[in-house]
């Protein structure tokens, strides 16, 4: 358990600096034939499907740098106008990387200061959504998801945000 955190791998997306909304096509193409229990076709392969016909996505994912005050100041400004959105019922974050010193501190202070779990962005996740650029929140409309990456402050007023609940964690020690 010690050295869990040091040894993990965590892909790094360069932070936005401009905002920019891109949509990226939610369609898939089945690789092999779909069929239900009964015989039924769900899908055969080469067909392209579209999930968001059959079921809305109605998450935002916030993908962010949990290590770059600026990033989880830009997530905290955005939240509740992200929140509120209509078609949003659940938010989930993904941090871009852990403080691997601090280790389980580190997720813990992130946990606590958004007050909901953090998962770790995974290559999937990346390919999946097209990420470029952190932080981003992923939605969707009835076609497409809905990539918004958010400006990211340039200002000091970020640092307190998050070195007090790090320092604080590094006091914990």
């Amino acid at each position: 358990l010690k050295n869990y955190w040091p040894n993990q791998q965590f892909i790094d997306l360069e932070q936005t600096y401009q905002a920019r909304i891109k949509r990226v096509d939610a369609s898939i193409v089945a690789t092999g034939d779909i069929v239900t229990p009964n015989g039924e076709f769900i899908a055969r392969a080469g067909d392209r499907v579209n999930p968001l016909d059959i079921r809305p996505f109605t998450q935002a994912i916030i993908v962010f740098d949990s290590t770059s005050p600026n990033q989880v100041l830009a997530v905290q400004e955005n939240l509740e106008r992200i929140k509120n959105m209509p078609s949003v019922h659940n938010v989930v974050y993904i941090t871009t990387k852990l403080d691997k010193e601090l280790g389980w501190d580190s997720y813990t202070a992130i946990t606590e200061q958004l007050q909901a779990p953090v998962y770790v962005l995974t290559p999937d996740i990346v390919e999946r959504f097209a990420l470029e650029y952190v932080p981003s929140v992923i939605t969707a409309d009835s076609t497409h998801f809905v990539i918004e990456e958010l400006e990211v402050p340039l200002t000091s007023s970020a640092n307190l945000s998050l070195s007090s609940t790090t320092s604080g964690a590094k006091n914990a020690k």
